[in-house]
């Protein structure tokens, strides 16, 4: 999974986290990473600078149960099945959707689950469904690279690695609201905007 120059703009302090999440998932695609952090931190913006051309984003914030959350993953990654996926037993459905992303996988293209929080019951059930043993219930590993994203950790399976995006330091948000500017801002109207943020200037 190649970095990419053609991303979009992280602060400096979060370069080396986004360096390790991409090892993790290169090293061990079928280890989920759930990066945790604050609102407004940039937590969804380092997600996209991850390879922003194959990265596939799946917004959950509207998703209720595992029912709507296997669709709509389904969806997203363009996993077709005859008969349609409603039409199947939900343990069915789990394995071949794990057979689809292991395909797929081998792409190396993540798989973005961001607002997790929305739904932590329905991203446990199928984490825990998707990377489960051989010997287990959907009798398949999946080897496709999951990052999870959320405002806190919440009850995954053991083998998920959780990484925290740091929030920025007062001079790390007027050095990143600096590079936004559209013009040349002075430093009180810097201050400014970044105390009105929270020093958290990604959540502009």
């Amino acid at each position: 999974m190649a970095i990419t120059n053609a991303t979009p703009f992280i602060p400096s302090s979060h370069q080396a986290l986004r360096s390790t999440i991409l090892e993790d998932l290169d090293a061990h695609p079928h280890r989920p990473v759930l990066l945790h952090g604050a609102p407004g931190i940039g937590k969804t913006t380092l997600a996209a600078t991850l390879d922003p051309s194959h990265c596939t984003h799946v917004d959950l914030q509207h998703v209720d149960d595992l029912d709507g959350l296997i669709q709509l993953v389904a969806r997203a990654t363009s996993f077709v099945q005859e008969p349609s996926p409603e039409a199947i037993e939900q343990e069915a459905l789990l394995t071949l959707l794990a057979e689809h992303l292991s395909r797929r996988g081998q792409r190396r293209t993540p798989l973005v689950l961001d607002h997790a929080d929305a739904c932590t019951q329905a991203v446990n059930d199928l984490i825990t469904a998707l990377t489960t043993s051989s010997d287990e219930a959907t009798g398949l590993e999946c080897s496709h690279p999951i990052l999870i994203i959320a405002r806190h950790t919440f009850s995954l399976p053991g083998n998920v690695t959780a990484r925290e995006l740091p929030r920025l330091s007062r001079t790390q948000g007027l050095t990143f609201l600096a590079h936004l500017s559209p013009r040349n801002w002075e430093q009180d109207e810097l201050e400014a905007i970044a105390d009105a943020v929270m020093h958290h200037p990604h959540s502009l």
